[in-house]
C-alpha cells in the first residue's frame, strides 16, 4: 500500500468475439497538487478559523498530510506555526515548483520538517496537534487507503 504515487487499474472495456477486454488506467496522485503558491483567501481564512477553533497554540505542530507543493505549509510557516509536511519524494523530484517550495520551507529550519511518504511517515512516532487533510482523501483512488489514512495515529 502507498508504495508509489502511481496507481494502475484494469477497467472493463467491453467484449470482442466473446472475450472480455480490459484497458489499463494509470493515475499519478501527485498530479493533483495545485499549482498555486499560496492558499486562496477563503482557504487561508478557513485555516485560521480551524486552527483557532482547535485552540492550537503558535507552538503547535501542524501536520500537512499530502502537502503537495507546500502552499499550505508555507502559509502556516509564514504565520509562525511549526509544520511537518508529508509527501511522496517523487513530487519534489518531478516538479520544479515543489522543489523550489521545499527550498523555501527548509529556510524555516527548526519550524519545518518533512516526512517522506509512506515509509518515513509510517515509521515516525511524531505526534501532531493539528492535521491538514486538504485535497488528499478525495484523490486517493483506493477506498481502503482512505480509511487507513484516517485511522493512522497522528
Amino acid at each position: 500500500m502507498w508504495e508509489s504515487p502511481i496507481y494502475r487499474f484494469n477497467v472493463d472495456a467491453g467484449t470482442h468475439d466473446g472475450d472480455r477486454l480490459y484497458k489499463q488506467v494509470v493515475i499519478d496522485v501527485t498530479g493533483s497538487a495545485p499549482s498555486f503558491d499560496a492558499p486562496g483567501k477563503t482557504l487561508g481564512r478557513a485555516l485560521t478559523v480551524a486552527i483557532a477553533e482547535a485552540a492550537a497554540p503558535k507552538r503547535a505542530v501542524i501536520l500537512d498530510f499530502g502537502a503537495g507543493k507546500l502552499r499550505n505549509a508555507l502559509h502556516l510557516l509564514d504565520k509562525g506555526f511549526r509544520v511537518c509536511a508529508v509527501e511522496y519524494e517523487q513530487l519534489f523530484a518531478d516538479s520544479e515548483q515543489a522543489s523550489n517550495a521545499l527550498g523555501r520551507a527548509e529556510k524555516y529550519r527548526a519550524r519545518f520538517s518533512k516526512l517522506v511518504f509512506p515509509h518515513q511517515f509510517v515509521r515516525s512516532r511524531a505526534r501532531f496537534d493539528f492535521v491538514l487533510l486538504i485535497n488528499v482523501l478525495n484523490i486517493m483512488p483506493v477506498p481502503v487507503e482512505r480509511l487507513v489514512a484516517c485511522n493512522h495515529r497522528f
